[in-house]
Parts: structure tokens; C-alpha cells; sequence
């Protein structure tokens, strides 16, 4: 999943603003605080694994995010990546999806 967002959503409900936006992939990825009822919609847990989620464009990460992005290993395209060279970043995202048989973009 290659997810083109300004903010990553991994925030936990405990720490976000009770917006579900802000937690979505806090949830798909069942971090600590993920709501069980939203992190068990899908037929595993986590949904996808940490290896198969791709941050593209990101930019508003906050400190806890930040965390859960160096725990896990998440790979993160930055927006002032995009913006410096925008082949350069979208040749850096298809590299990183060409191990993969199917692919989702979130945008």
C-alpha cells in the first residue's frame, strides 16, 4: 500500500484528536491502542504488515507517529522529497513496489 497523505495516521486513539482519520493506519497496522473492534476487520492482524506500507508525501509527523515509523521500519517518502525531485521520489516508490504482486494506493 503506497499511502500519499500529508499526515500518516498512526496515531492511536488515545493520542489523537477522536478524529477516526487520524488513525487509520494505526488501526490497519494494529499498533498499541488500536481499537481491537476496527484492528480485526480484515481477515489478519495487522492487516498489512509493517514491510508492505509505504508513506508517500508525508509530512505532519508527530513525535508518537515518529516512534511507531522507526519501530517498525516504515519507509517514508517525504513531501520536501517530492517537491525536490518528483521522478526521483516516484521512481523510489515504484522500486519499493515492484516486490509486490498487487498494490493499493490510498490518496
Amino acid at each position: 500500500m503506497i499511502y500519499v497523505d500529508l499526515d500518516t495516521d498512526l496515531n492511536a486513539p488515545e493520542t489523537s484528536d477522536g478524529a477516526l482519520d487520524w488513525t487509520g493506519v494505526a488501526h490497519l497496522l494494529d499498533i498499541p491502542g488500536a481499537a481491537p473492534e476496527l484492528a480485526a476487520l480484515g481477515p489478519r492482524r495487522p492487516m498489512p504488515r509493517p514491510h508492505e506500507v509505504l508513506f508517500l508525501a508525508a509530512a505532519n509527523i508527530a513525535p508518537a507517529e515518529r516512534a511507531t515509523i522507526d519501530r517498525l521500519g516504515l519507509p517514508v517518502i517525504a513531501l520536501s522529497d517530492v517537491v525536490a525531485d518528483v521522478g526521483a521520489a516516484a521512481k523510489s516508490a515504484t522500486d519499493w513496489a515492484a516486490s509486490f504482486e498487487r498494490l493499493l494506493i490510498h490518496a
